[in-house]
């Protein structure tokens, strides 16, 4: 079968770049002096505090820009990967700052997913990123998820884009377009060009759909 994009027109070469700096930040260079902690084991995590939503503490408006009001589930959202000894200090600190965030309650934690903040806009993520990095540094630990792009050290994140034509999750920090996937089934059998084609097309419609939200604003 012939992959066709979603778009009459081809990916331009500014596209294609912009999608490459995406796949280069999925590498997270920025963090690898971090310490390296990897667990499988939720308990460990639940043993030192319980797990907690988004919903459980006050939040400061100042700190994110949704595009609805009080709905955090389409735009950026940020994971900290965190130091078993740091959690209470950098829980501590979120809810001081008064940040949307959670604690596990869903987020992966064999993944690095520790913490989950919760922004928006591309330009508020960068934003609030750099305050992170700032004063958590020395409790971070390096993120794990290659399938979610780094914008600090120790701060890597994804969009969402909460629309039935995507699919959760994806590569380059992107849900993904499923339209261009597939199924399941057929993603086993894809080559590095059919992600790649996937990608650009996922990329593109986000892009169409959210502008600067999504890319911030582009050099």
């Amino acid at each position: 079968m012939i992959f066709k994009m979603e778009s009459r027109e081809q990916p331009s070469l500014v596209e294609i770049a912009e999608l490459e700096v995406l796949h280069q930040k999925t590498k997270h260079p920025l963090s690898q002096k971090l310490p390296v902690f990897e667990s499988q084991d939720h308990e460990l995590w639940t043993s030192i505090m319980e797990e907690y939503s988004d919903s459980k503490y006050d939040i400061d408006p100042s700190r994110f820009d949704f595009l609805i009001k009080d709905k955090c589930n389409t735009g950026w959202k940020l994971h900290l990967n965190v130091l078993p000894q740091n959690v209470r200090e950098v829980s501590e600190f979120l809810i001081h700052k008064m940040y949307w965030h959670k604690y596990l309650f869903g987020g992966e934690a064999d993944m690095g997913k520790i913490f989950t903040i919760y922004v928006g806009s591309r330009a508020k993520t960068e934003e609030v990123a750099l305050h992170l990095t700032k004063e958590l540094r020395a409790f971070l630990a390096r993120p794990i998820d290659h399938n979610e792009i780094e914008f600090t050290e120790g701060v890597i994140g994804r969009f969402c884009v909460n629309r039935s034509e995507f699919k959760k999750y994806g590569t380059a920090g992107m849900d993904t377009l499923r339209s261009a996937f597939g199924s399941a089934i057929e993603a086993l059998k894809y080559s590095p060009e059919k992600w790649k084609q996937i990608e650009l097309a996922t990329y593109r419609r986000i892009k169409e759909l959210f502008g600067e939200y999504f890319t911030g604003k582009l050099k």
